[in-house]
């Protein structure tokens, strides 16, 4: 970017000074290949580098010179060529911001038969070259210009270029320091060498024999670092002295065609690991070979450090070197949705190792420079109840991602970006190799939306190197998609080197029921199936079984010939099924507090591809709890030639979402009769009948048009049951959309009239369920649309009848009103053992409940808010539940006649306003009811809830702290006959 800038501005104080001259003969216009422009006249007439060339012939004879645009005269050049060609011309060298792609700017010389100029001008682009590529050596050219000199000869020598060395030595004056250094034979040493390795122009040892012997210690540490980094392990020092620049530059514009062209650039090289020098303080004694120092795994986790990017709910949280990640990586950020990266180091995140879990405490001013680097990337979000900010994805510079998410969701298999010789298999020719671990060597982060953000990042192997862009969303089921691009160093026969993929996640069986002596149900493990779905709808499912014992042969079970046959792999699945806290409880006391029965299970869906893959799965025998010994991974399954240009690199786009595995994929959907039977009525309606027996529900059952009846043959012969661990409304009577109306009321998408459900009775098998899952896998508090998880919840509806049902133990309650009911009959109902309410009625008026049985609910009984108006309630027995008996806010105008309030938890009767002054329960009567055994008051009355009475032959005694009760002294009123004894 700033190149562009600094050119334009060069540009256009040249058309300005051109203007002000006034002289029109002083300027004319060239045209390339996609513009003109105008450019002085005194620059095609510099005979003496423009000699031969096609641009001098054109405008040789002055009565063709162009004066105008429309005349301007065409040549093969490209814009950013025809730039520096004309800075050339003017000024007989190129400034370093004007660099433009050499290849192509050679070819545009040679085009135009720039004879005279083109060696010159390849040249000083080998020079500018060099400088950009260098940046040290900018100032050092100005600093120590003998040194440069002598650099610049260093180069020559090196890349064997006559035409270079005659370009230093004409331009810089150096035939004497030539005359010597050949007099020596050095030069001629290294004009015999071997032409490889010339990405660095001169290393620690080249540089002596050019120095004569005098060492030029910036120049000398510069190269030395930039050549020998790998060996010396010095970079990290050089680093944060300042006295070498890093791959990518402070604040950095990138975006994924740049990074391709940077991988490409890479992958023309020879690959070099890196070789971490042990540290004492922070590796592991085994690996730092110090006994009783270091740090252990957990330890590592207990080192924090500053969040270096807040934005949209995400946070971006690098982590130091430490015990297990100990592989530098370079990372830059995004703050402002600029487009321009800001490089974050070890200060930057200010990491402290002062918790009481790391022991011996480390004090980090004893770190040495070596260690002072960022391994690691984590993302976040702020969890969805607003309570804490778990991790999302975890990016490591060993190429490992991991998923966290929202709990209780917590890390299993890991991603890796990329394999190569999975667990050490090569192909006929190298049947044990050494796995070659892909490494992330930068990543640039930022934040797209509130729900994405997004990573560049740049990843190297012996094989491969990669730009990547991954959009990760937030979210329980946190996903990722991922455009990888990836380039060969080498020529790759994929028969012969079989065990290579583009993405892999790698688990753990730690044992499995063979295994195990004590309890042939208990295993332990992050996955267990592994599931491969084809584009012809087929699949494929394997039970993951590694080998028992060490040395046992890996087992290997490769899809690639099925995959052909059923027109390719569509996805594959790294599953945890089995998540029973039962399964795993014997490894407690040996592994602490395990938590396999939480783990996520992973899918890799494949979104586009250039080359042919397949899927690998490769088990091997466990070595320990923490011990990866499954990998799945889609292999590649074509020769792919070494990449020659940026534009022949291997497209790989997939999408992979964490997420909780859904045990109603194992269970059978019994109640597709009774949808079926819904959706096959005709426009006018009619009766579903359901037969006797027990149906298993994996999805609501909804009821959404009008004039249906649900006729089962009995309450206690039809059991309509959710299945296990659903967590979804088990019944919704009416439209499951919410809108808005003109009065700014939440109200259903249509009304649904006439509608019937009798002879039934509803289990929400609340056992095997998260009674936190009221709402499914979204939040219910601030969310107008959320439908909790009830027996049946009847929504902007009218004219609906239940008659003769039954619910029972739901997460949420048993019968629930909304969003503007009216004209409802409810006769004949039983709801008890919920988590929270019998029934519950909100937003209905002009309603009848009657012969009502709500009792053993862990709330209330009934509980009526917000515009709860002008029903009957009558014979019905609210009793044996935890909380009040009748809960009522924000209502008027209800009656209450002969209903029993029986031995409740609390008040009989609890009576308040809500959050506004018109929420008051006004204007309610209690006739003939019976409100005994309460802990509480019969009926108790907070706030000024006016015109309330009791009447008829009504009984409040036998409450635990008396009949009744108020903040408002007499606000309640009573009739005479009413039966008030207190129970002492």
């Amino acid at each position: 970017m700033k190149k562009k800038i600094l050119l334009s501005l060069l540009l256009l104080s040249c058309s300005t000074l051109v203007r002000a001259g006034g002289d029109e003969d002083a300027t004319t216009y060239i045209k390339s290949r996609s513009g003109v422009q105008e450019v002085p006249l005194s620059w095609l007439q510099n005979k003496e580098r423009g000699a031969g060339s096609l641009i001098l012939e054109k405008y040789s004879d002055p009565a063709t010179i162009p004066h105008s645009p429309e005349k301007a005269k065409y040549f093969p050049i490209t814009d950013k060529s025809l730039d520096v060609i004309l800075s050339f011309l003017s000024r007989g060298e190129i400034a370093g911001n004007e660099l433009c792609d050499s290849k192509q700017l050679c070819a545009d010389v040679d085009a135009c038969k720039l004879s005279t100029m083109a060696p010159l001008l390849r040249a000083d682009i080998q020079e500018k070259e060099l400088l950009e590529n260098f940046p040290k050596l900018r100032p050092l050219s100005q600093l120590y210009p003998e040194v440069y000199q002598r650099i610049l000869l260093a180069v020559a020598a090196k890349k064997n270029d006559a035409n270079f060395l005659q370009y230093v030595m004409s331009k810089h004056n150096t035939q004497e320091q030539y005359k010597m250094l050949h007099a020596k034979s050095d030069l001629q040493d290294y004009l015999n060498k071997d032409k490889k390795n010339l990405d660095y122009p001169l290393s620690a040892s080249d540089f002596s024999k050019f120095a004569s012997g005098a060492r030029a210690s910036i120049a000398d540490m510069v190269l030395a670092a930039e050549g020998d980094a790998a060996k010396t392990g010095i970079r990290p020092m050089l680093l944060q002295q300042g006295l070498i620049t890093p791959p990518f530059n402070d604040h950095e514009r990138m975006s994924l065609e740049r990074l391709k062209q940077i991988a490409f650039e890479r992958c023309q090289h020879p690959f070099e690991r890196p070789e971490i020098v042990p540290i004492p303080i922070l590796d592991p004694p085994n690996s730092a070979g110090v006994p009783g120092v270091g740090m252990d795994y957990k330890a590592e986790l207990a080192v924090t450090a500053s969040n270096v990017l807040d934005r949209d709910g995400f946070y971006m949280y690098p982590r130091p070197r430490a015990a297990v990640n100990s592989l530098p990586m370079d990372i830059f950020v995004d703050t402002d949705k600029s487009g321009m990266y800001q490089r974050k180091t070890w200060e930057d995140v200010n990491p402290n190792f002062s918790s009481p879990d790391i022991q011996p405490p480390i004090d980090k001013s004893k770190i040495p420079p070596e260690g002072r680097v960022l391994t690691e990337l984590i993302v976040g979000h702020q969890a969805p109840n607003g309570k804490g900010w778990p991790q999302l994805f975890d990016i490591r510079s060993s190429a490992y991602v991991r998923f966290a998410g929202y709990p209780p969701q917590v890390t299993g298999a890991s991603m890796r970006l990329g394999a190569h010789g999975i667990f050490s298999k090569g192909g006929p020719a190298t049947p044990n190799v050494r796995e070659d671990f892909p490494i992330v060597r930068a990543v640039f982060g930022k934040i797209k939306d509130r729900k994405v953000s997004n990573v560049l990042m740049l990843v190297e192997s012996d094989l491969f190197c990669g730009a990547f862009d991954v959009d990760m969303t937030e979210g329980k089921d946190a996903e990722m998609i991922v455009d990888s691009n990836w380039y060969t160093r080498n020529d790759f026969k994929w028969k012969e080197d079989p065990h290579t993929a583009l993405v892999a996640y790698s688990s753990m069986v730690y044992k499995t029921k063979e295994d195990t002596v004590d309890r042939p149900s208990g295993q332990a493990h992050d996955s267990d199936t592994l599931i491969v779905n084809y584009a012809n709808g087929d699949e494929e499912r394997v039970v993951l079984a590694p080998p028992k014992k060490k040395g046992e042969e890996l087992r290997q079970h490769q899809f690639k010939a099925k995959a052909r046959s059923k027109g390719g792999v569509n996805e594959w699945i790294l599953a945890n099924e089995d998540r029973n806290p039962e399964h795993y409880a014997d490894f407690k006391h040996a592994l602490g507090d395990t938590n396999y029965d939480k783990r996520a299970s992973y899918k890799v869906k494949i979104l586009d591809t250039n080359i042919k893959t397949g899927v690998g799965l490769y088990e091997d025998s466990p070595d320990g709890e923490y011990g990866d010994n499954i990998v799945a991974a889609s292999t590649v399954h074509q020769d792919i030639m070494k990449a020659k240009s940026p534009q022949d690199f291997i497209h790989f786009k997939y999408k992979t979402t964490a997420f909780y595995p859904n045990p109603a994929l194992n269970q059978k959907d019994e109640c597709g009769l009774i949808r079926d039977g819904i959706a096959k009525l005709p426009a006018s309606g009619g009766e579903v009948i359901v037969p006797a027996g027990t149906y298993n529900c994996t999805s609501s059952i909804v009821i959404d048009r009008d004039n249906v009846t649900i006729k089962g043959a009995g309450e206690d012969k039809v059991t309509i049951r959710l299945a296990d661990y659903v967590h979804q409304p088990l019944m919704i009577i009416g439209d499951r959309t919410t809108i808005q109306d003109e009065a700014g009321n939440y109200v259903t998408g249509k009304p649904v009239k006439n509608v019937t459900v009798s002879g039934i009775t509803l289990d929400g098998n609340k056992a095997n369920h998260d009674v936190t899952k009221e709402c499914g896998e979204g939040s219910c508090d601030g969310d107008a649309g959320a439908i909790r998880n009830n027996g049946i919840t009847i929504r902007g509806a009218s004219n609906v009848l239940i008659e003769n049902v039954t619910t029972h133990d739901m997460i949420s309650g048993g019968l629930v009103t909304e969003k503007y009911c009216d004209h409802l009959t409810v006769r004949n109902f039983n709801s008890y053992g919920n988590y929270f309410d019998g029934f519950a009625g909100y937003e209905t008026k002009e309603s009848l409940f009657e012969n009502l049985d709500l009792h053993h609910n862990n709330g209330a009984g009934i509980s009526i808010d917000i515009n709860f108006n002008n029903n009957v309630i009558k014979d019905s027995h609210l009793h044996h539940n935890k909380d009040v008996g009748i809960f009522a806010r924000q209502l008027h105008g209800n009656k209450f006649v002969k209903v029993d309030i029986l031995n409740n938890g609390n008040h009989g009767v609890f009576m308040a306003k809500s959050e506004g002054e018109d929420s008051y329960a006004y204007d309610n009567t209690f006739d003939a009811v019976k409100i005994n055994g309460s802990n509480g008051y019969g009926i108790w009355i907070s706030d000024n809830c006016q015109g309330n009475k009791v009447i008829g032959s009504s009984d409040l005694s036998g409450n635990t702290k008396g009949a009744t009760g108020s903040s408002i002294q007499g606000i309640l009123g009573i009739d005479n006959g009413v039966i008030l004894t207190r129970n002492n």
